[in-house]
């Protein structure tokens, strides 16, 4: 009973931090213009039949472009799915990213991130990055972005257990955007360990939007994530359908 119950909750309330690879790329705001921009969003869930079941979720992102060439990010994401008083899932992160344009097809990145998720034993992760991003295909409704950074990460699991050490952070990001009232986004991250290929993580998003009015939008992901060596008990991978509303500013 309780693993079905478990199943429900993970089916019925997906959040979008379950996978251990917090996917970026797609959280970018796409403007010509400098200044700031940003967006938030709230979703939680009710249900009452043999057990209450609770889920919430909240995220928000600002960025920030003083110059055409820069750019500044900012996430932030807290979620929890509670019932039976039982906690099921209990997660948060935070990611800074600085970007600047070598050119009209070259740019450098540099990040860090903290995090933490209960449903995959995770304590903590702490992540520093930097490398290139390079704009392969650039048209107006369509366009192909990939990278290779370099970064260090240090990871705490919820029994002790602690590691660190390099990793290669590789990816390809498509964005196909036809008009105004559209947009999908496809990215794919590669993430292994620079002295053990072996152990490697794969993380997959895509995602549409429908505009329903000018800041509101209806909002499609598909996340997909493999981890080639997962904490003890937890699946090596995840999958979800996630369906929400997102308003900007």
């Amino acid at each position: 009973m309780k693993s079905r119950l478990q199943t429900m909750i993970f089916l019925l309330f997906p959040m979008v931090l379950f996978g251990q690879v917090v996917n970026i790329e797609s959280k970018r705001i796409v403007t010509d213009t400098t200044g700031w921009s940003g967006g938030v969003s709230i979703q939680s869930s009710l249900i009452q039949n043999k057990k209450r079941l609770f889920s919430f979720g909240t995220k928000a992102h600002v960025q920030w472009k003083p110059v055409r060439k820069n750019l500044f990010l900012l996430l932030g994401e807290y979620g929890f799915t509670e019932g039976d008083q039982r906690v099921f899932q209990d997660f948060g992160f935070g990611h800074f990213r600085f970007t600047t344009r070598l050119n009209q097809r070259f740019a450098l990145e540099s990040f860090a991130q903290a995090q933490y998720n209960r449903a995959n034993k995770l304590r903590f992760r702490g992540l520093l990055g930097a490398g290139p991003r390079y704009e392969l295909i650039s048209r107006p409704t369509f366009k192909v972005f990939v990278a290779a950074l370099a970064m260090l990460e240090r990871e705490v699991e919820l029994d002790g257990a602690f590691s660190e050490g390099g990793r290669v952070s590789a990816y390809v990001s498509f964005t196909y955007k036809p008009n105004a009232l559209f947009k999908l986004v496809n990215t794919t991250y590669y993430q292994p360990k620079m002295k053990d290929f072996s152990d490697y993580r794969v993380s997959g998003e895509a995602k549409m939007e429908w505009a329903i009015r000018r800041r509101l939008k209806f909002v499609t992901t598909f996340y997909y994530n493999h981890d080639a060596y997962p904490p003890e008990g937890v699946p090596q991978e995840d999958y979800r359908l996630n369906n929400g509303l997102k308003f900007t500013f």
